[in-house]
């Protein structure tokens, strides 16, 4: 029989060896954010005593996430997985929580559809050997003075606030930066090391020149390394700046709501999400 329970630290090894088996470059340190952030709020499926599968949720003021749902193979099929999303969902309602988006890989698009989920928009995902590019002028590390603006510089663009998530990332991923211009900041772009490489993002910026700018710092500062960036498909300027800079693209997902379109943002200031896991 089937128990689902909430994760704790002693189950980051085996979500580890899921996400490693199904080809995702999840770091121990995107687990242990997971469970600062939301604490209750990711879940393991058990049989008899063996973990079988998980998944996460991430709430913030006026939306949710659900991601890395992952049942182990030969236990699919059997209705866990099922029954892993309707306890994440449950628990982000039972808070209060009405709008609530995922990343689909397509494997998983029709189980979503039969919860009430429907497309948004499709999230594309492009990788390069990061090359050794010049700092831009302009360019320069976060500090935590930055933190409040970039807050609500990150708020106008992904449509909610996730202040936490922010401040979490940034003590913790490998680097933070901040683009400036005449006026004050023009963009701000998180880089994590993973299991795999480098993940860009989250990345805000004004515009495509502010973009360009944190973009190559960030592969000036893990030059020779493999990079994976995520970028809302209404970023049509962002995706020809992926190309243009020599990203290729790898299999997208799809970004899918349920519930009231709240906290919808705008996507074409992001040109990097932060994960398909958080939005």
């Amino acid at each position: 029989m089937i128990d689902i329970r909430p994760a704790t630290e002693a189950d980051i090894e085996f979500v580890l060896r899921q996400t490693a088996r199904e080809g995702w470059d999840t770091a121990r340190h995107r687990v242990e954010i997971h469970l600062a952030h939301d604490p209750g709020g990711s879940f393991i499926a058990d049989d008899a005593g063996e973990p079988v599968g998980m998944v996460t949720t991430t709430r913030y003021r006026a939306a949710g996430f659900i991601g890395n749902l992952i049942v182990v193979p030969g236990r699919r099929s059997r209705g866990t997985g099922r029954a892993l999303m309707e306890r994440g969902l449950a628990h982000l309602e039972d808070a209060g929580v009405t709008t609530i988006r995922l990343d689909g890989d397509p494997p998983g698009v029709p189980m979503y559809r039969s919860l009430g989920f429907v497309d948004e928009w499709e999230s594309r995902r492009y990788r390069t050997l990061a090359p050794d590019r010049r700092v831009p002028n302009g360019v320069r590390p976060m500090t935590d003075g930055d933190l409040d603006q970039v807050r609500t510089f990150d708020r106008a663009a992904f449509g909610d606030d996730r202040a936490r998530l922010l401040r979490l990332l940034a003590s913790r991923v490998e680097l933070c930066l901040v683009a400036e211009g005449s006026g004050g900041m023009t963009g701000f772009a998180f880089a994590e090391r993973t299991s795999r490489g480098v993940r860009i993002g989250p990345l805000v910026a004004v515009d495509v020149t502010a973009a360009r700018s944190l973009l190559d710092a960030c592969c000036a500062a893990v030059a020779g390394r493999t990079v994976t960036v995520g970028v809302p498909a209404p970023n049509v300027a962002g995706c020809e700046l992926l190309d243009e800079l020599g990203f290729r693209p790898t299999a997208p997902s799809r970004r899918m709501v349920r519930g009231p379109r709240a906290a919808m943002g705008d996507p074409g200031r992001v040109f990097a999400i932060a994960g398909g896991d958080v939005g």
